[in-house]
């Protein structure tokens, strides 16, 4: 099953050797056979480049993406199977796995042959996913070695990082082709993160904070370094840590109140908890696509809250609401993964459900000694730094807007349109904005052909344009009534005191109303 646009995994489905992975010995040859095809592809370009671990973590992830498709099938085909040759299981020990071995002896013995021939859309679904495994793999490997020396320059300080001791695939969502995300740790023990997608928004991002941070009561926020390439970049891998006083708390919240009032000027959305580090005393984003969004309310209240920094309302896959907003939610809480869960995995016995968890991370959430520091107590330094970062762009608004100026890299920027929740995607909820039918139904196709290739669709607009287009090409003209730019420059001219003076009633409003209500059950 996929949901929330990640392959839910089997219970002890992590990218774990020492967990096992439902029928995995039964999906051992699938994994091996495609592993062989990517090494020869690769040989010339990744020899010594991976260390054994860093091979069996890709490979490990590619098991569990076909144990999480076949898990339904090959369970009830076993059940079956269990119920012919065992008519009476009272007698099996509770450990058994004399059926269960016979069942996948059975089916490796032909190859698969039966298997495939009865279900063939099981087949050929395990077939494109190794597929694409193979080649986004490759590609990977093909750009990690091309760029191993601007790396070693950007990430390194020009040392040698030495080979790739570890990679984390699978860290995002699906796209493109089963492209996603990756960690990689270096045995030098520099840690950088792969995007297989255009980081022109980060790179634009990243340069107006560095250009705040060196104007007269400007920022002083963290610039994580980045490398962009031609529709792919790596950066730099943050990790979660504490704050060590109560000066550096405060710190951190005066900072993402300039965060905010970064992103209420370039109106972006989908700031959530999942995409902020809090790295110490600084809160770090680390996914901007949706920044510039269009048809964005040109005002700045509307904007505000639109981030997702405050709070952020979503309802889980269990029915309950949860918050989170970058400054007030967990992503640790919301349950919104559905996963196979196996009860006595692999044996005579086995048993499965479906589970609702929470994805296992609270890296945007700050803490000290060990402890949870809510927002709550800090609404004062929030409104602050905004204010203070508020008046600098206010003041500065003309240089800001210059033809040379730090938002011209936005003009040109190709920013994604996220055109429903992702976890919607199966219930037709939330349908897009446009009345034209022909847009509908090209945005309908689109979205089709993307989930039937198993990955979760990406629409695109250019900042400065008002066509929404997916990666093939263009799918409708004139989709949005107007441009990302034109809220920005709208937004920087409307600057006033008045509207400070709103902004900020807007801040300590929503913080309190989340303050409020993380102390209640959820509903």
């Amino acid at each position: 099953m996929v949901i929330n646009g990640e392959y839910s995994r089997c219970e002890g489905g992590s990218a774990t050797p020492s967990e096992p992975l439902a029928f995995e010995s039964l999906l051992i040859p699938l994994v091996e056979s495609a592993r062989e095809q990517l090494v020869r592809r690769t040989a010339a370009r990744s020899d010594g480049l991976l260390s054994t671990e860093a091979w069996d973590g890709v490979s490990r992830e590619l098991a569990s993406q076909l144990a999480t498709i076949s898990a339904p099938l090959l369970f009830d085909d076993f059940a079956r199977h269990l119920a012919t040759c065992a008519s009476d299981t009272s007698d099996l020990e509770p450990d058994s796995t004399r059926v269960f071995e016979e069942y996948v002896g059975e089916a490796l013995g032909d190859g698969l042959a039966r298997l495939r021939r009865e279900f063939p859309v099981w087949a050929e679904l395990t077939a494109a996913l190794a597929d694409r495994w193979i080649e986004s793999s490759a590609e990977l490997l093909e750009r990690l070695a091309a760029d191993w020396s601007a790396l070693e320059v950007t990430f390194g300080a020009g040392r040698d990082l030495g080979h790739v001791a570890e990679l984390q695939p699978g860290l995002s969502d699906r796209h493109d082709g089963g492209r996603t995300v990756h960690g990689i740790r270096f045995s030098s023990g520099t840690r950088i993160v792969y995007k297989p997608r255009y980081l022109g928004p980060e790179a634009s991002f990243y340069a107006l904070l560095s250009w705040l941070n060196g104007r007269d009561g400007g920022t002083d926020l963290r610039v994580p370094a980045i490398l962009t390439r031609s529709g792919y970049g790596w950066m730099e891998r943050l990790a979660s840590s504490e704050c060590e006083t109560g000066e550096e708390v405060r710190d951190f919240y005066r900072r993402a109140g300039s965060l905010l009032a970064v992103l209420q000027l370039l109106g972006a959305t989908d700031c959530h908890a999942g995409n902020l580090i809090a790295a110490g005393a600084q809160p770090v984003l680390i996914d901007l696509e949706t920044i510039v969004q269009h048809d964005l309310d040109s005002d700045e209240d509307a904007a505000l809250l639109l981030t997702g920094i405050l709070t952020l309302r979503k309802r889980g896959l269990d029915g309950k609401r949860y918050d989170v907003g970058a400054l007030t939610g967990s992503v640790g809480s919301e349950r919104d993964l559905a996963v196979w869960r196996f009860d006595a995995i692999n044996t005579d016995a086995m048993e499965m459900t479906v589970e609702y968890r929470a994805r296992p991370s609270t890296e945007n959430r700050l803490l000290r000694d060990g402890q949870m520091i809510h927002v709550g107590s800090y609404v004062e330094e929030v409104v602050s730094g905004f204010s203070s970062t508020y008046r600098t762009m206010a003041r500065e608004r003309r240089r800001l807007a210059a033809p040379d100026g730090p938002l011209s890299a936005f003009r040109r920027l190709r920013v994604r349109h996220l055109m429903r929740p992702t976890r919607l995607l199966d219930e037709g909820a939330a349908r897009p904005r446009a009345s034209d039918p022909g847009a509908l139904r090209s945005i309908k196709q689109a979205e089709i052909a993307a989930l039937s290739d198993l990955d979760v669709p990406r629409f695109t607009a250019r900042a400065d344009a008002r066509d929404i287009a997916t990666l093939s090409g263009r799918v409708a003209a004139d989709y949005f009534r107007d441009t990302g730019v034109g809220g920005v420059q709208r937004r920087l001219e409307g600057m006033s005191e008045g509207r400070l003076e709103a902004a900020t009633g807007l801040i300590r409003a929503s913080l309190g109303v989340a303050t409020f209500s993380a102390f209640l059950p959820d509903s």
